[in-house]
């Protein structure tokens, strides 16, 4: 469908849910997760074609590669992974990542939420995509939000989080390499953390005393924070 409504267009009408489809780099393809009872799957469809193939062992998280040649993906069985966009045979990093997985920006990194090992806590961790330099990104004790996908820089040099303070939510920023961790707000409850496409600023949905929704926006090291709009569940960026 075009921005102003008009050139809807179903692209795989067999399948009963595929939330949510996200867009190949190039915007000639979409990835996007469809349910038929328990059983889940990823899905790729070309847009030009509407031809639609299943990417194998995934269920549902599907983020491309910067180079739209590969997807990570979440399988119920195996935890995310990363597999060819094309449907061939190429996973890689199987049973190595949690949730809620995204790539640096540069395509060398996957940023993701795991579980410490005996532990119910999350985490946040990078590792690289050839399998090594795995790091622990939240500081030892700090808790993390399994609901909320962690967020590079688009310079690739930071990445925003969902921090867990008790059972409250609040937003924290971190170096690539793990270090220099600053928790940003105190709010009720902080989440839905998105990065500018400049980098230059930071926003947020915090809940209020009076526990409604508002839009925050700062600067990446929590200062010069401004309420923008009130009764705002969820925001995106104007891309450049």
């Amino acid at each position: 469908m075009k921005a102003d409504g008009t050139d809807l267009q179903r692209l795989a009408p067999k399948f009963q849910s595929h939330v949510p489809p996200r867009w190949s780099p190039d915007g000639s393809r979409i990835a996007f997760n469809s349910w038929n009872g328990n059983k889940g799957r990823v899905h790729v469809v070309e847009i030009a074609t509407g031809k639609v193939i299943e990417l194998p062992d995934t269920d549902e998280q599907p983020e491309w590669s910067p180079d739209g040649k590969k997807i990570v993906c979440l399988s119920l069985r195996t935890g995310g992974h990363v597999v060819n966009a094309d449907g061939t045979d190429g996973s890689e990093l199987r049973g190595s990542l949690g949730r809620l997985a995204s790539w640096s920006p540069d395509g060398s990194q996957l940023v993701f939420l795991a579980q410490t090992p005996g532990e119910d806590a999350w985490r946040v961790y990078t590792i690289g995509v050839d399998g090594k330099n795995k790091k622990q990104i939240s500081e030892k004790d700090m808790k993390v939000n399994w609901l909320e996908a962690p967020r590079w820089s688009p310079d690739g040099k930071r990445i925003a989080f969902s921090a867990l303070d008790g059972d409250s939510g609040q937003i924290a920023v971190a170096r690539a390499d793990g270090s220099d961790v600053k928790i940003l707000t105190s709010k009720t409850r902080s989440y839905n953390v998105r990065w500018s496409p400049d980098g230059k600023l930071l926003g947020y949905i915090s809940i209020d005393d009076r526990q409604k929704q508002v839009l925050w926006i700062s600067d990446p090291d929590g200062e010069h924070a401004k309420a923008v709009c009130r009764d705002a569940s969820t925001f995106e960026w104007k891309p450049k």
